[in-house]
């Protein structure tokens, strides 16, 4: 029998999170997908984790009206733009900013988006069942390359690191990809100067 794990989410007079269509700005309504989305996240985070700051009102009772509202407040962090968000770091840097803004430090942890789909819904299932969320995602990505972390950069011959799901169920090791010659090491003498007010740069 199969099991379902559904996460906690809000609602907006009977409607499931924001929605687009509501903007009545024009950008917003073109191309304002990121920002709502970080509006969603941000209410979420407000609502499910105590981080009231994130959300300028009351989190659990929201009219389409204030939602608009506030995804007017998220436009200056990502900016709407025909064909939206077409960078996962568009999105990470302005909601990561606003954040910081509410109060909060954050920090995103993205997934690369090369990894085949089984390996990224593996990691995202884990990290629901830890009930953690990006650094959880952390936490199981440095268990499985521990050791590998520490062979690589000793190791001036290795190209490339694959994680695949073998490794992930911990059936098998990461497949190293060795390169055709040797690459010259890098001397990080002298990057560790210190600039006048006695910081390092």
């Amino acid at each position: 029998m199969k099991q379902e794990k559904n996460i906690d989410y809000f609602q907006i007079e009977g409607t499931p999170g924001g929605n687009q269509e509501w903007c009545t700005d024009f950008w917003m309504y073109l191309g304002g997908c990121g920002a709502l989305a970080a509006c969603d996240l941000s209410i979420c985070l407000a609502r499910n984790y105590g981080l009231k700051k994130c959300y300028p009102g009351d989190a659990l009772n929201l009219t389409r009206k204030e939602y608009v509202d506030f995804s007017m407040k998220m436009k200056p962090y990502i900016h709407p733009r025909v064909g939206g968000v077409t960078k996962l770091s568009m999105f990470t840097d302005g909601c990561g900013q606003y954040l910081k803004d509410c109060g909060y430090g954050a920090e995103f942890e993205t997934l690369d988006g090369d990894k085949p789909y089984e390996e990224a819904e593996k990691f995202v299932k884990k990290a629901i069942e830890r009930k953690t969320g990006a650094r959880g995602l952390r936490s199981i990505m440095e268990s499985l390359m521990m050791d590998t972390m520490y062979e690589i950069p000793s190791d001036s011959t290795i190209g490339i690191c694959t994680i695949t799901k073998d490794v992930v169920e911990g059936k098998s090791a990461p497949e190293l990809v060795y390169r055709d010659n040797t690459v010259p090491r890098k001397s990080f003498t002298g990057r560790s100067k210190k600039d006048r007010t006695g910081e390092i740069a």
